[in-house]
This record gives structure tokens, sequence and C-alpha cells, in this order.
């Protein structure tokens, strides 16, 4: 499928209905199809990815905020500045959306220094990631 055109407001472009098959062009079915589109903004034009964490230095515990642009699989891991895993923090199916997870040294007992937190988002039109650093401070 191609656009031969920009899509100057939100609409529908095509209808997959049950029962609906795809084909090559010589008529050869495709089993396991799945879409992607790129750079397909939402209605309100709006495709924020972000991620932060507050307090940055933090003693006791941090929040970590992210905003997902679209639905999809969600892994935010935890790890020392060699990279090293030392907590997934989530590993889940999300909808698109702002979401907190607190990270507490309660629960991964660290050491002063630099850690560093990475996002992965498997979306249904990208894959999004991202890395951030933040500093535990006793």
């Amino acid at each position: 499928m191609k656009a031969k055109a920009t899509v100057a407001q939100a609409t529908q472009i095509f209808s997959v209905i049950p029962g609906s098959e795809f084909a090559t062009p010589k008529a050869e079915r495709i089993d396991n199809f799945g879409i992607k589109m790129a750079d397909v903004l939402t209605p309100n034009g709006v495709k924020e990815f972000s991620m932060f964490n507050y307090p940055n230095p933090f003693k006791n515990t941090t929040n970590i905020v992210y905003t997902l642009p679209e639905s999809g699989k969600v892994r935010l891991v935890l790890t020392n500045i060699f990279g090293q895993t030392i907590k997934v923090l989530v590993d889940e199916t999300q909808d698109a959306g702002s979401y907190t997870v607190t990270v507490s040294n309660a629960d991964v007992n660290l050491s002063q220094g630099v850690y560093l937190y990475k996002i992965e988002v498997n979306g249904a039109s990208n894959t999004y990631v991202k890395v951030n650093k933040m500093l535990f401070n006793e």
C-alpha cells in the first residue's frame, strides 16, 4: 500500500474487516500480515514520546515519568552505568498515555552513583527507545 498524497486531516484510509485477506500483486495470499504506518500523527497532531525522572539526584525514591504516543509492548529497565540490569521496572503492553513508576532504594538497594534507565516501546507503527541518567545520592 502506498499513499499517493498527503492527508491533511484525520481520515479513515482503509478498513480491514473479519475475513479480509492480503495478497501480493500476483494474488499469492500473505499470512501473518502486519501493518505499521510510520510517522502518522494523531487527530490532534501530537505524537510525543518522552521520559524523565524527578527528583534527580535523589536519596530515597525517584519517579520515572514517561509518555507513550501509541499503544505497545513496553519494557523499562534500570541498569548500572555498565548496562547491567538491576531491575526490570515494566514489562507489559500499555495504551498510549502518561505513566509514573516509583523507584525506591529500599527495593533495589543502590549504592551512591549514576544509573541508567532505558525504555523500549514496540508500538503499532514505530519502535521507540530512550535512555536517561539518574543520580542516587546517599
